[in-house]
């Protein structure tokens, strides 16, 4: 668990954010449903989803972060879901006209995406 948890941190640092989702993928196969290893991986995605424009996704993330860290008694990590989820409500969210309703920095994505080529 502290190997993946290790190498998770240092892909997000990177910003390698695939690679780090599928080592909290793994962190979660390993984390034998231990509340405390729950918190942390919540805590851990919450902050990749703030980093990738996935507020609400962060938001839920850290919810349930909070949920397990206050289960496992750990008031370090439920402090950090509290924080995360200040910073999920505090991250600016933009409604684009059309289909659907996305976050500012899923918007953002979408629009560099429409930009036509300078080839």
């Amino acid at each position: 668990y502290e190997a993946f948890g290790g190498r998770e941190r240092i892909y997000g640092r990177l910003g390698l954010h695939d690679e780090q989702e599928a080592d909290l993928e793994r962190l979660k196969q390993l984390s034998g449903n231990d509340s405390k290893r729950l918190a942390d991986i919540g805590v851990r995605e919450a902050l990749r989803l703030l980093r990738v424009g996935e507020f609400y996704r962060a938001l839920e993330s850290a919810e349930r972060a909070e949920t397990a860290a206050m289960d496992a008694g750990e008031e370090l990590l439920n402090g950090e879901a509290l924080r995360l989820r200040g910073e999920a409500y505090e991250r600016p969210i933009a409604c684009l006209v059309g289909p659907h309703c996305v976050s500012s920095g899923e918007g953002f994505a979408m629009m560099m995406k429409a930009l036509p080529s300078s080839a």
